[in-house]
């Protein structure tokens, strides 16, 4: 994830535009664990004087003067091309001399002045600077978040027991990763503890740009691990029952969205489940900062 502001100043008087930043942010360690408990992390914006260097361990803002909350869903697209990425944007405006005062740091989060992310407001040039904003003066504050999948395939194996055991190779790769809707859900259910729906297959799955062909739906209804803190990541078990996924040839793939991305993960050999039979597996789902 990467994400970036733009803040406009506004004289109330006129609506005339006279001023505009724009600069890359800082996502912090708490934004990064928000991410696995809750669904709030992109809802207030801060603004504040302080002029401290950012770092992730930042909570709040250094000193805090404003803020606004905005709870709409944002705007949603993708890039589209590779490197391919999911922008979500959200817009939040202070009124006229509701951010008066000189505004060196900005930061988006949830209540109470934690952060999801923090930035020093910085000029053309890139350099440090401060906005003056008069009693008559108004400020919007646009914050684009980024989320790129990743483009490589994980590998591995894994062996099950019982009556159909045996070790099979796994890949677990991105799905339909130049989607409009790869990850737009997130403020909608935006924690990686559920499915937005889930398939099974009998063929291969896709590129990173598809997903495997000949879907057959199922309940969304992974279990998820308790999320543990700094770890950046959610453990889940995918439990198919006698009546699920019991193909001829064998279960191949498995396709699911979670929270923020659609992912497909292969099997091979096929895993020959049958109507007695019963199937549980475990995967794990990372997130992080670039």
């Amino acid at each position: 994830m990467a994400g970036h502001f733009t803040i406009k100043k506004f004289n109330s008087d006129s609506g005339e535009q006279v001023g505009e930043w724009d600069f890359d942010n800082l996502i912090t360690n708490g934004g990064l664990d928000r991410i696995g408990t809750h669904d709030d992390w992109f809802e207030y914006c801060y603004v504040g004087s302080g002029q401290k260097v950012p770092a992730f361990t930042d909570n709040t803002l250094q000193n805090p003067i404003a803020s606004n909350r905005n709870t709409s869903n944002p705007s949603y697209g993708n890039s589209g091309v590779s490197p391919y990425y999911l922008w979500l944007k959200k817009s939040f405006q202070f009124g006229g001399g509701e951010a008066a005062g000189n505004i060196a740091e900005v930061g988006i989060g949830w209540s109470g002045g934690s952060l999801f992310s923090r930035a020093l407001i910085l000029d053309e040039l890139g350099d440090p600077t401060v906005i003056t904003v008069l009693s008559n003066e108004f400020l919007t504050v646009d914050y684009e978040l980024r989320i790129y999948p990743k483009l490589t395939d994980d590998t591995g194996s894994v062996t099950f027991t019982g009556s159909k055991g045996g070790t099979y190779d796994w890949i677990f790769r991105s799905a339909r990763a130049n989607a409009e809707d790869w990850g737009r859900y997130p403020f909608a259910r935006p924690y990686f503890g559920y499915a937005w729906y889930e398939y099974v297959s009998a063929s291969d799955i896709g590129s990173v740009t598809s997903a495997p062909s000949g879907l057959t739906s199922i309940s969304p209804v992974s279990s998820v691990s308790s999320y543990v803190p700094g770890s950046y990541e959610c453990t889940f078990t995918r439990s198919l029952s006698i009546n699920e996924a019991n193909f001829t040839t064998g279960l191949r793939s498995f396709y699911f969205t979670r929270g923020i991305g659609q992912f497909q993960i292969q099997f091979d050999p096929a895993v020959p489940k049958e109507n007695t039979d019963t199937l549980s597996f475990t995967y794990t789902i990372k997130w992080g900062r670039i």
